[in-house]
């Protein structure tokens, strides 16, 4: 929705998907945004494809994996080419910082090297995106070049820590020496459509090989194997931080109290697979050379500026109305404040006249 918004004030006509008919489509519509339902579980018709997709030069997919797969690829893999899709140029897949696994300091020169099950499953998805620059082979004038985009833990409007602060019961993490990185979704949005407009400087073939050398974690022999024309971008704001430093200044912007500190040691045990993963990496992304290359300068250069920002948008939390029941019910660890670099944002495919 962010990309999608920012897109059409730079000219872009949008047209996006949404996973059921209800009120999200109206508020889509009520924002000149067109919506096809796709909720994964099974394709498009091609009589839609063919009614709205023929003039369609941009496609960015954000949706997350599905039960182990990735729901665009697995029903529209195929679609995502000139053969059917005329007009495309640019593909733009959102991924994740966590493809990197416990790797402590990342770079767009940093390779990849997922370290769980999820994480794998992300990068998988990423060369199977990759994968459609590679399908029409040498032929550089039918080639789309397909960008890759890996943000840090997004935050922003509904999302982000002070989510976890609206029950009351989250508590700040101590674990010495552990900091990751952030970014408000604003600034992501603001470096996808900037990628989206170097598109539109330059004839798609010329585009294509442009994107001949592929950056972003490809050397040696990997380069040579690499789909001819792929981006990969590294996205995050210039300060990393403790979760709980972060944690307490939402506290203090949204009205709540201090929450109280416990040491990693102490929940280690209670938590889960994804929560420990991201606890046992101490990721600190610089992202100075994708945003040069991007021509992009961060709106929100640490989570300051982004959560004074957001609780602009959202207003003060509301007071929280707890019974004596439901207190003696919740866990000591009910949502402890752990920032999850997977995206879900919705699936927005994107078009320009």
């Amino acid at each position: 929705e962010h990309v999608a918004k920012r897109a059409a004030a730079r000219g872009f006509s949008i047209l996006g998907t949404t996973r059921r008919v209800g009120d999200r489509e109206l508020e889509l519509g009520q924002r000149h945004i067109r919506t096809l339902i796709f909720d994964g579980s099974s394709p498009l018709s091609d009589d839609l494809i063919d009614r709205h997709l023929a003039s369609v030069t941009h496609v960015l997919s954000t949706v997350p994996p599905l039960e182990g797969f990735d729901p665009v690829l697995a029903h529209h893999a195929r679609t995502l080419q000139r053969a059917r899709m005329p007009a495309l140029r640019w593909l733009g897949h959102l991924s994740t910082t966590a493809v990197y696994g416990v790797q402590t300091d990342i770079d767009e020169r940093s390779e990849p090297a997922p370290a769980t099950v999820v994480e794998n499953l992300r990068f998988v998805i990423e060369k199977e995106w990759a994968a459609l620059a590679a399908v029409a082979g040498a032929d550089t004038a039918a080639q789309v070049p397909v960008h890759i985009f890996r943000p840090a833990s997004v935050y922003g409007p509904g999302r982000g820590p002070q989510q976890v602060l609206r029950t009351g019961d989250a508590v700040a993490i101590e674990k010495p020496g552990h900091s990751t990185s952030r970014i408000h979704v604003e600034d992501l949005a603001a470096a996808i459509v900037a990628s989206m407009e170097q598109s539109m400087e330059m004839p798609p073939a010329t585009a294509a090989i442009a994107a001949a050398a592929p950056s972003g974690g490809a050397s040696g022999d990997a380069k040579a194997s690499a789909p001819a024309a792929v981006h990969s971008y590294v996205l995050a704001d210039s300060e990393p931080a403790p979760p709980s430093e972060v944690l307490r200044y939402a506290a203090s912007i949204y009205g709540r109290p201090p929450p109280p500190s416990i040491s990693f040691e102490k929940v280690e045990k209670r938590l889960s697979a994804a929560q420990r993963a991201f606890w046992s990496a101490n990721m600190r992304v610089a992202s100075a050379g994708t945003l040069a290359r991007l021509g992009v300068e961060l709106r929100y250069p640490s989570y300051r500026e982004g959560l004074r920002a957001t609780v602009a948008v959202e207003g003060p939390l509301p007071p929280i109305i707890e019974t004596s029941a439901a207190k003696a019910a919740a866990p000591p660890l009910a949502r402890p404040p752990i920032e999850t670099a997977a995206t879900t944002m919705a699936a927005a495919p994107l078009a320009r006249a």
